[in-house]
């Protein structure tokens, strides 16, 4: 007898149409004992259905799937009046190489990647833009809609280094680790036997060069911002209310999503404490709350005593905004939300990221903010930069670790912490001084 598994469905443009994959395979119970079977290799059978595909579309995939169980029940009936008939016919050659690679990395993308793990709309969106490296056909190097059966070694080497000219080795990486992800599924469906990317390597990463503010635009972006933040009214605004991101992450060293997403019942203005337990990503165009980046990223950071009067401050303003917009204030508002912003009532807006990232690059710039390396630095550096002078501080690797919710510290070490010169300086001035200085006498002046 024969056993029958549905596998998947696939466009053929070509042929315009939706095919399906069923994969079967022989059982020999000729020992009685259904535990004691001999079971075959995995075979593969295909129909192209009568369902029309399109190209930049999913139109029609649910037909097809409902096409494709109609179609295994077909192969059990067949089986159950004919046990000992031949397997089943094949399609044409020409699809037994499968699927397109590009094809099959959506498959994958849309029907392997959730199954095993939650993936955030953000980062999926960023898996999609990977899918497009792998498309996109780089003066014939590319190898998207190449059938799957026939992708070489070769093919992938030479798709790699069409890719390495454009962007950076870590796009690269990531790109091909996708594709060899989606080829290493397609091997356990024995789809093909083996994986004609796992032997391709990435490019090296260049030695990222972390850039974070001086000490003097340290000085003169605190002035800045508390410029900005003066005065009580001043703060009902969205430059105050970016300014307040903006201190918040060059003195707490949270992400910008972070930032976004704090609620006021996680500061306690008390213990002077912030707990991080959630954050705002993008979905394209839109806004939503997600988790933290890992469950290390939930942790609880103490603040200064003059970013916990700016959020005195804050919070005074907005239980009052919201008094006189006739919203009853809770503490499940968002610290960096606006009563004005919101069209749905009491459900208050939070900040767009992008906004804030915009906000930061304008004032970035008006205050020829250029970093250590000489480059405008994003919001992200601001972080590098709290790192960086918390590390220089005297504060030790793995405190900074948990404040910065790393999950090592080699994270902490290796990307948040660049060369602080000025520190060097001072170290050596003291082993200088430690150096020069007269020791006392020991009282054993002739030994």
């Amino acid at each position: 007898m024969r056993e029958y598994r549905a596998g998947y469905v696939y466009k053929e443009p070509k042929r315009e149409k939706w095919r399906g994959v069923v994969r079967y395979r022989d059982i020999d119970e000729s020992q009685g004992d259904l535990k004691m079977s001999s079971r075959g290799t995995w075979r593969r059978t295909t129909r192209l259905f009568d369902i029309k595909c399109y190209p930049d579309s999913q139109r029609g995939k649910k037909k097809a799937q409902i096409a494709l169980r109609a179609f295994v029940e077909e192969l059990e009936r067949n089986e159950s009046r004919h046990p000992s008939a031949a397997a089943p016919q094949k399609e044409p050659p020409a699809s037994e190489t499968g699927p397109s690679v590009s094809e099959y990395v959506r498959y994958y993308l849309s029907e392997k990647l959730p199954g095993g793990k939650r993936i955030e709309k953000s980062t999926m969106n960023g898996y999609l833009r990977l899918a497009k490296k792998i498309d996109a056909n780089w003066d014939g190097r590319g190898i998207g809609g190449v059938p799957i059966g026939e992708v070489r070694p070769r093919m992938v080497e030479e798709w790699r280094n069409a890719v390495a000219e454009i962007y950076k080795p870590s796009t690269v990486r990531n790109a091909l680790r996708l594709l060899r992800a989606a080829l290493e599924a397609a091997v356990r469906e024995e789809i093909i036997d083996r994986n004609p990317a796992a032997g391709v390597t990435a490019p090296r990463d260049r030695e990222k060069e972390i850039n974070y503010l001086s000490a003097d635009e340290r000085s003169r972006l605190l002035a800045d911002l508390d410029q900005s933040l003066s005065g009580t009214r001043k703060q009902a605004n969205e430059s105050a209310i970016y300014a307040l991101a903006t201190k918040m992450a060059l003195l707490t060293g949270m992400r910008e999503g972070e930032v976004c997403g704090l609620r006021w019942v996680d500061v306690n203005l008390v213990a002077k404490t912030i707990a991080v337990r959630g954050s705002i990503g993008r979905d394209g165009t839109k806004i939503y709350v997600k988790g933290t980046k890992s469950a290390s990223s939930k942790r609880t950071i103490p603040i200064t005593d003059d970013l916990l009067d700016d959020l005195l401050r804050r919070k005074a303003l907005d239980e009052e905004i919201a008094g006189m917009c006739g919203i009853a204030w809770s503490e499940s508002f968002y610290v960096l939300g606006n009563s004005l912003w919101s069209k749905r009532g009491s459900d208050r807006s939070c900040p767009d990221p992008k906004l804030l990232w915009r906000a930061w690059r304008r004032r970035a710039q008006r205050l020829h903010l250029a970093g250590v390396t000489g480059k405008t630095p994003c919001f992200h550096d601001l972080r590098h930069t709290f790192a960086t002078v918390a590390a220089h501080s005297g504060i030790s690797e793995a405190s900074l670790k948990e404040i910065l919710g790393h999950d090592n510290v080699t994270t902490t070490h290796r990307y948040y912490i660049g060369v602080d010169d000025e520190a060097n300086r001072r170290a050596m001035e003291a082993v200088m001084a430690a150096m020069t200085t007269p020791q006392k006498a020991s009282g054993r002046e002739g030994e």
